[in-house]
């Protein structure tokens, strides 16, 4: 009768059951008690959720917020902003036990990239087309946000055929699941970061598409412990005089890769990165740098050479410049 009365809980309830059901085919369970021999999680299941559903799933909580934004302008509009996040699939709202307020979910797939050498692949920066510009970033693993209506392994496949086309990589499976609650800075609530990590390696002989090296000064450094940083000792000066070389043994250009042309809007900038860096540079905090525009050379590259030849028909375009001799 319940079901009779409320047609759109029925339809949520058998997109549910569906996803469920979905999810345990796919896992392939050896023993029927499911709980045991399935990792599974209500924020999966959610997520996998039809678009139309999982809206709906979220709307008890954006009413909330819309509420608690009464006539705020400010607040409204975030309002505004979170519903159309929520409405593009990218997200979904639910309730925090602990503090009792709206809480954001966001699941999120990275990829532990390697090649022979043992370097793993980074995320450094974002190139903008628009501005033909390198913005720096926080060193992160290359991921992206699962979307409604997909499974990890479908956000997996999208992200491959995205970020690397034409690759070839072995999946060599999933190694971890992060969770974590922190304040996000957009929107500004209690955010619920689901994060499965995959690890895959790169076949022999194929890498990414480079383009240019990052200069020294804005290439990702991780700190070196004070136990191994290089000293000598002068001959010319005093026996107390001692010379510190770490500068000058970690100011190295760095190779950087884009998969996209010059052109793109918006693309991800990634360079292989030593582990060991690579791991102290995720312990840092989020630098102050942290969306500064980089330098880089391009000129090496094809990549290079049809960005300067779009900047020179750009230059074309708009005609000769007016000097004061013209005028």
């Amino acid at each position: 009768q319940v079901m009779n009365f409320h047609p759109e809980v029925a339809r949520i309830m058998q997109d549910y059951s569906r996803t469920l059901c979905n999810i345990v085919y796919l896992s392939q369970p050896k023993l029927s008690d499911i709980r045991e021999e399935m990792d599974l999680s209500e924020d999966g299941i959610i997520c996998a959720l039809p678009q139309q559903s999982r809206f709906k799933v979220s709307k008890p909580a954006l009413q909330a917020v819309y509420s608690a934004a009464g006539f705020d302008e400010e607040l409204q509009t975030a309002a505004e902003e979170l519903e159309e996040e929520v409405g593009s699939g990218k997200c979904w709202l639910g309730h925090d036990p602990e503090s009792g307020q709206v809480m954001r979910m966001v699941q999120l797939i990275t990829l532990r990239l390697t090649r022979d050498d043992g370097q793993i692949c980074a995320k450094i920066g974002e190139w903008r087309g628009r501005d033909q510009q390198i913005l720096k970033r926080r060193a992160q693993l290359p991921g992206g946000k699962m979307q409604s209506g997909e499974m990890p392994h479908q956000t997996l496949q999208r992200l491959l055929q995205r970020e690397f086309p034409g690759l070839q990589i072995t999946i060599r499976g999933k190694v971890a699941e992060k969770i974590e609650k922190a304040t996000s800075d957009s929107c500004h609530m209690i955010t619920k970061y689901v994060t499965t990590e995959y690890a895959a390696i790169v076949a022999r002989g194929q890498d990414l598409k480079y383009v240019g090296m990052l200069s020294p000064q804005d290439a990702p450094q991780a700190p070196l412990p004070t136990a191994s940083v290089p000293k000598i000792r002068s001959v010319q000066s005093k026996a107390s005089e001692v010379v510190d070389l770490s500068a000058k043994t970690r100011l190295e250009p760095l190779p950087i890769y884009i998969n996209g042309d010059c052109s793109t809007a918006k693309a991800s900038v990634y360079a292989w990165l030593p582990l060991d860096a690579f791991r102290k540079l995720q312990d840092l905090r989020r630098p102050d740098s942290d969306g500064a525009a980089v330098q880089a050379d391009f000129s090496i590259s094809t990549w290079g050479k049809n960005l300067l030849d779009s900047t020179n028909d750009q230059q074309n375009e708009c005609g000769p410049q007016e000097t004061p001799e013209d005028t």
